[in-house]
Formats: structure tokens, C-alpha cells, sequence
């Protein structure tokens, strides 16, 4: 609404519907982020939890070490 001028209802409502989509895309956008979100924390959380107990073992910490060696 330039020059604060009256718009027609039906020109308010097409704005006020194209404004409702566009929002719900966004929402949609941001869930599956989010959803992505916890899915990388989780596996990050179970790598952290690998890791501390192969680190805990020495002998398949030794393991490890010999592998990145190799390679």
C-alpha cells in the first residue's frame, strides 16, 4: 500500500493468501532443518561416544592408529 491509499478487499486478500503460502513454505523449510538438526546431534553424540570408547581400549586404539598409518 503506497501513498496510504485504499486497496481493494480482494486485492488485501490475494496479498494477505500469497503471504500465508510463502510463511508455510518457510515453516516447512525451517522443520526440515531442524528435524536434519537433531538427526546430526544424535549422530554426532553416538560418534563422540565411538570414539571415547575406543580410546578407552588401548588395544583397539593401537588398532586404529596402525589403520590411519597404513593409509
Amino acid at each position: 500500500m503506497e501513498n496510504n491509499q485504499i486497496q481493494p478487499i480482494h486485492i488485501v486478500a490475494q496479498e494477505l493468501s500469497e503471504k500465508t503460502i510463502e510463511l508455510a513454505t518457510y515453516r516447512l523449510a525451517y522443520e526440515n532443518v531442524n528435524q536434519e538438526n537433531k538427526e546430526l546431534k544424535k549422530e554426532n553424540e553416538e560418534l563422540k561416544e565411538l570414539k571415547e570408547l575406543v580410546n578407552s581400549n588401548e588395544q583397539i586404539k593401537a588398532l586404529v592408529e596402525k589403520v590411519k598409518n597404513e593409509r
